[in-house]
């Protein structure tokens, strides 16, 4: 059995700001799988999966909500030598010739909008039922407008996301390479981060300049030459061009494809990763487990979607491993994913069916909500060539 949790370890400091999404959702996720748990998960992949997910209940009270989005608004100032402001946006900066100065200010500032976000959504959740509190309703409009201050982080003169100095200039060009970790990074390159905007993808395709020269952007990702510098940290791993699936920041970009219009590219490049990328043996993962995120991407996008936002409550399609899963959604409730016509070729969305009604456009991303997962039904996914 997987079962859901959303326990972040003490331990586990990487990618703090990420994994406090998990947290922050009021959701179910599957992010604590072992790697044991995959291993059993792929023993019954052909006979079909049963899964327990138990939904949190932690999050949505006012008083722990309020506090979180109050921690999260002050969270720019915890840790951090230095930050500027422009507009309403703070941005990390790694102070140049300061003592102690701060690292990995890119990588930082960009999960802060993450959380900024996330924590959002967990105060719109709780406004719904107590929408006189206008002290929250501000602070939650704050975190949205945060949250999208990523294009500040843009530069244009070389198409990619790169670190600020104290007076919020870039830091400068000189040996730039997109290859190339730097100090602005966190176990990660300009090709990885470029991506990390998982909770505005249309506020991302117009950054880069409109849909499709965001899909060839996308496209030169999983092409590029996987090349590292000598400087990059050993997280940046399973490279496929500098698309790094060995490293939490990477794992929601092969959903994009759906999400900018081109399901199948997600569907072939779900395949490919866990075809390629994990096995069933010793060091079957080509990356820091992480509180078991490597193994809650495979789960997920085994049953056959993934969660690219935290907290959204959107789930996007790709290509479904498993014959037929039982998801236990509680109160006695099952989900049941069946999916016929799969085969090594037939990998491709033709239609899917939530409770025998179409789901939506298979040329188009499918979006399973959580709602829907939760009431208990059926989904049945038919695959084609």
């Amino acid at each position: 059995m997987v079962e859901g949790t959303a326990v972040v370890a003490d331990e586990e400091q990487e990618h703090a700001p990420l994994l406090q999404q998990d947290f922050l959702a009021t959701e179910v996720h599957a992010n604590a799988t072992q790697a044991n748990d995959l291993q059993q998960f792929l023993s019954h992949m052909g006979d079909g999966a049963e899964t327990v997910l138990q939904p949190l209940t932690i999050g949505i009270e006012l008083t722990v909500v309020t506090h979180m989005v109050q921690l999260t608004i002050e969270q720019h100032a915890l840790g951090i030598a230095g930050h500027i402001l422009i507009g309403e946006v703070h941005l990390q900066v790694g102070l140049e010739g300061a003592v102690g100065n701060e690292g990995e200010s890119l990588s930082k500032t960009l999960e802060y909008m993450l959380a900024d976000w996330a924590a959002a959504q967990a105060g719109k959740a709780v406004l719904k039922s107590h929408s006189d509190n206008s002290e929250l309703a501000q602070q939650v409009e704050y975190l949205e407008k945060r949250s999208h201050g990523y294009p500040q982080l843009y530069d244009k003169r070389v198409g990619f996301m790169r670190g600020k100095n104290s007076d919020g200039s870039f830091e400068s060009l000189d040996g730039f390479n997109p290859q190339h970790q730097t100090r602005a990074f966190t176990e990660g390159n300009a090709w990885q981060y470029l991506w990390l905007v998982p909770h505005d993808v249309e506020g991302l395709m117009q950054m880069l300049g409109g849909r499709d020269i965001a899909l060839k952007r996308l496209d030169s990702l999983f092409v590029a030459d996987s090349q590292l510098n000598e400087e990059a940290q050993p997280d940046i791993s399973g490279l496929i061009g500098q698309y790094a699936h060995g490293n939490e920041p990477s794992h929601h970009i092969v959903y994009l494809y759906a999400l900018m219009g081109q399901p199948r590219k997600t569907a072939k490049l779900v395949r490919q990763i866990q075809r390629e990328l994990y096995t069933d043996q010793p060091a079957g993962l080509c990356g820091n487990e992480d509180v078991g995120q490597m193994s809650a991407w495979y789960v997920l996008s085994a049953l056959g979607f993934y969660q690219v936002e935290p907290c959204g409550g959107r789930y996007v399609i790709g290509s479904p491993l498993v014959k037929d899963a039982t998801l236990h959604v509680g109160n006695g409730k099952t989900f049941a994913i069946h999916v016929h016509g799969a085969s090594e070729k037939a990998i491709y969305i033709k239609k899917a069916l939530l409770n025998g009604k179409p789901l939506g456009n298979p040329k188009q991303a499918l979006i399973l909500r959580h709602e829907d997962i939760v009431k208990g039904g059926t989904f049945d996914i038919y695959m084609t060539k």
